[in-house]
């Protein structure tokens, strides 16, 4: 509010998600919200650089979580410049064993990032991906010791475990999708007796002597060992609109429809 000239407050209500000293950003995230909101809510129309450099007195990384999205942080992580986002593919499309998604396993510990910052040594830049990870494990001993329980499973990638709940994950958003276009195409199919063949019709056909009996249904639903033929089968469209007694030529034969249930 004093950086903006406002001569007022605001209550505000926080639901943590993200754990509090896990590294993940979650209070610069909070931060951030907080002005944007603000600066929504006041009706001030401070640009994000603005914001940036009022986020940048608050702490380190807010200004990137001001802007959002992909970006390189630099200096002590107050100059920010956005980068060029790919777009996310669906789960069934992932073409890596990584991708873009990861497993995430916290520690029961509290780490100060101001204290991991103190006890980096430069000589360890570059020996892990992540150059604060050998002063975070002396300083806090139970977040190495999960790193070494994450490597006793090895490469997530030749985990069979992993790799199955991957694919278990794959075959059900597939299904999801399925379902979703379904419902999006369901038509309601009212039941009742019908002078006509259609939709949700009980047949009974006279193939040539043998009397086959049949339920007409939508192409998701066929079975026919259960006796549900589709409607967009060659049998199912030949009969469709047919009234009982009607004759119709299927396969070479001849094919009597005798009942309609």
């Amino acid at each position: 509010a004093a950086a903006a000239g406002v001569l007022r407050g605001v209550r505000i209500r926080i639901v943590k998600r993200i754990p509090v000293g896990a590294g993940l950003g979650g209070g610069s995230a909070d931060a951030a919200a907080v002005l944007n909101g603000l600066n929504e809510l006041w009706g001030l129309g401070l640009p994000k650089d603005r914001l940036c450099a009022i986020g940048a007195e608050v702490g380190s990384d807010v200004p990137a979580l001001v802007l959002g999205g992909m970006g390189l942080m630099e200096g002590r992580g107050e100059r920010v410049r956005a980068l060029l986002q790919r777009a996310r593919r669906p789960l069934s499309q992932s073409v890596g064993p990584f991708d873009d998604r990861f497993v995430l396993r916290i520690p029961p510990v509290n780490a100060s990032t101001a204290c991991v910052y103190a006890e980096f040594r430069e000589e360890e830049r570059g020996k892990c991906r992540n150059d604060l990870q050998s002063a975070a494990c002396r300083l806090y001993p139970a977040i190495a010791e999960k790193i070494a329980t994450a490597r006793a499973f090895g490469d997530l990638s030749e985990n069979e475990e992993y790799s199955s709940a991957r694919n278990e994950q794959k075959m059900a958003e597939s299904r999801i999708l399925e379902i979703e276009d379904i419902l999006k195409n369901a038509k309601i199919i009212r039941g009742g007796k019908r002078d006509s063949v259609a939709l949700g019709s009980v047949i009974v056909l006279d193939m040539g002597g043998r009397m086959v009996e049949y339920t007409l249904v939508g192409a998701t639903e066929a079975n026919p060992l259960e006796g549900k033929i589709s409607n967009e089968s060659p049998i199912g469209k030949a009969v469709l609109g047919k009234k009982a007694g009607d004759s119709f030529e299927f396969n070479g034969k001849t094919v009597k429809l005798e009942e309609i249930k």
